[in-house]
């Protein structure tokens, strides 16, 4: 396992966990912090702005700065890596990564298939890279990259249901 799943949320509040169950539930993405290959994931790129984000601080109420938005990679297997673009601000942004640009060399032979894991649908093949067009304030796009020779999930799919919105690919 990468990470444990760590809970912040009141367990008996019936309302909070309905919401966030689709989430907590997903296989797919349970699928993702399981696969270990010596990779627990990291920061591959961020904006250069900042947003201010109010009650991101467990010690005090003065919030934080964070990255408009951000990118993270972790290593699957051989052919796959998992993408979180994250979308920090308050309006909607576009959060994209090019294969070549951004990858780390030999991470991925591309073209490559990608794969909405919070919506469970593949998104097509993209050549050079994937860009999450309209990505919604303080939304996210959770995506499994796979060389297009190998299969596009990470863990067999599942039945649960989303988190986040829909991707919308460009």
């Amino acid at each position: 396992m990468s990470a444990p799943l760590v809970l912040g949320n009141d367990l008996a509040d019936k309302v909070t966990m309905d919401a966030v169950w689709p989430i907590l539930s997903n296989r797919e993405a349970l699928a993702i912090n399981e696969a270990w290959v010596g990779d627990a994931g990291v920061l591959l790129k961020q904006s250069a702005a900042n947003v201010s984000m109010a009650n991101c601080s467990w010690f005090d109420g003065n919030g934080c700065e964070h990255p408009s938005w951000m990118v993270w990679k972790k290593q699957l297997n051989a052919s796959s890596v998992a993408l979180l673009l994250m979308n920090n601000a308050e309006t909607a942004q576009d959060v994209a990564v090019t294969w070549r640009d951004d990858l780390p060399p030999g991470a991925l032979t591309c073209p490559c298939a990608v794969r909405d894991v919070h919506a469970h649908r593949d998104l097509g093949v993209h050549a050079d890279g994937f860009t999450a067009a309209g990505l919604g304030a303080h939304d996210s796009a959770f995506l499994v990259v796979t060389s297009a020779g190998g299969g596009a999930e990470a863990g067999g799919g599942g039945a649960a249901g989303g988190g986040a919105g829909a991707v919308e690919a460009s």
